[in-house]
C-alpha cells in the first residue's frame, strides 16, 4: 500500500513537472519569435519586421500596434476601441483598412506615411529611418543632386512623373502633358551665414507654370548637429517676390539697389508664374537644419539645408526685402 502511494506520488509529481515543462517552453518560443524594440515590435521565422515611431500618444485613446512585411506588403495589426483609423500620405489605391488590420500594398522601404487611431488621435509614423540612412548618404545625396532623374508614381488613379534636372537644380511635376509644378532652387544646397530671427529667409525658389494649389505638402525637418534626428517641426510662411528698383539721390549722383517685395501667400493660385518664392521660418543661432518638402507625394532629397552662424537673435532681419501682406 505504501508503495503504490509513493509511486502513485512520483506519477503526480512527475506530470506536473513535465506540464511545467512545456509552458516554459511555449513561453521560450513566444519570447523569441516576438520582442521590442524602439517603438516598433521585430518578428523572426516569416515575418519581416518594419519599424516605426509613435509621434503622438493622445492620453484619452488606447492602441496598440504591431507591422510587418508579409510577401510585398506591409501588415499593421492594431487594437483599439476608437471607431476612426486612417492613413495619412499615401494615395488611397495603397491601402486597405479592415477590421484591426491595414494593409499597405506594394511597400517599399522608406515610403513615409502616418497611421491615426482616433479622432484626436495617435499617430505612428513609417518610413522615417530610410530618409534619415539617404540624408545622411553623403555620397547617395550628392549623386541626386549630379544626376538628372525621373521618377513616377499612381495618385488617385494618376500617372504623376517627377523630374530632377541637376544642372538647374530644377524639379518638374507632371501629369501627361500638364504641368502641375515647375520650381528651381535658386539658393545653394546649404544656405550659410545666416541670421538667427523670427522670419528668416531659409532658401529660394523660381516657381514657373504652375497649376497645382499647395507649394508644399509637408516639410520635414533633421537636426544635423544632433545626428540628423527629428527637429521640431515649425511653422512656415511663403512669400512670392517682385524685384524693383529704389534709387535714392545723393546730389550729383544717385544710388541704386534691388529690392525684393515679398507677399504671403497661402495657395498657390494667388501666385504669378516666373516669380520668386521665399520659405521663411523661425530660426535660432548656431543651428544647422536638413529640411525635406514633400511635392505631390514625391520626397525632394535634392534640396537643401540652413545654417545659421550668428550667435545672436534679432527679430526679423532681411537688408534687401520688403513684406506685404
Amino acid at each position: 500500500m505504501n508503495k503504490m502511494e509513493k509511486n502513485d506520488g512520483t506519477a503526480r509529481e512527475t506530470s506536473s513537472l513535465g506540464a511545467q515543462r512545456t509552458t516554459l517552453i511555449t513561453l521560450v518560443i513566444l519570447l523569441v519569435g516576438v520582442f521590442l524594440v524602439g517603438g516598433g515590435i521585430y518578428f523572426f521565422n516569416d515575418k519581416e519586421a518594419v519599424t516605426y515611431n509613435q509621434i503622438e500618444d493622445d492620453v484619452e485613446i488606447q492602441s496598440e500596434i504591431n507591422s510587418y512585411m508579409k510577401g510585398d506588403n506591409l501588415i499593421i495589426e492594431y487594437t483599439t476601441d476608437e471607431d476612426k483609423v486612417w492613413i495619412e500620405g499615401l494615395s488611397e489605391d495603397r491601402y486597405s483598412i479592415g477590421e484591426n488590420e491595414v494593409i499597405v500594398y506594394n511597400y517599399i522601404e522608406g515610403d513615409n506615411f502616418k497611421l491615426h487611431i482616433g479622432e484626436t488621435s495617435d499617430v505612428y509614423e513609417f518610413g522615417d529611418d530610410y530618409l534619415r540612412d539617404k540624408i545622411t548618404d553623403k555620397n547617395y545625396i550628392t549623386d541626386l543632386r549630379e544626376s538628372d532623374n525621373i521618377d513616377s508614381k499612381i495618385i488617385e488613379d494618376k500617372n504623376i512623373t517627377k523630374e530632377y534636372i541637376s544642372n538647374e537644380k530644377r524639379l518638374k511635376i507632371t501629369e501627361g502633358t500638364e504641368t502641375i509644378i515647375d520650381l528651381r532652387l535658386l539658393t545653394p544646397y546649404t544656405v550659410s551665414g545666416l541670421i538667427a530671427s523670427d522670419d528668416t529667409r531659409v532658401a529660394e525658389f523660381f516657381i514657373g507654370e504652375h497649376s497645382g494649389d499647395i507649394l508644399f505638402e509637408d516639410i520635414e525637418l533633421f537636426n544635423i548637429k544632433n545626428g540628423y534626428n527629428d527637429e521640431t517641426p515649425r511653422e512656415f510662411t511663403y512669400k512670392y517676390g517682385i524685384d524693383r528698383e529704389v534709387c535714392e539721390d545723393y546730389g550729383e549722383e544717385n544710388m541704386c539697389q534691388n529690392v525684393t517685395n515679398w507677399t504671403i501667400f497661402i495657395n498657390l493660385n494667388e501666385v504669378p508664374n516666373n516669380v520668386k518664392i521665399g520659405l521663411f521660418t523661425k530660426t535660432y543661432p548656431r543651428e544647422n537644419i536638413e529640411f525635406i518638402p514633400t511635392i505631390n507625394g514625391f520626397k525632394i532629397l535634392e534640396w537643401a539645408a540652413w545654417n545659421v552662424s550668428s550667435a545672436v537673435y534679432v527679430g526679423k532681419y532681411d537688408p534687401t526685402s520688403q513684406d506685404t501682406n
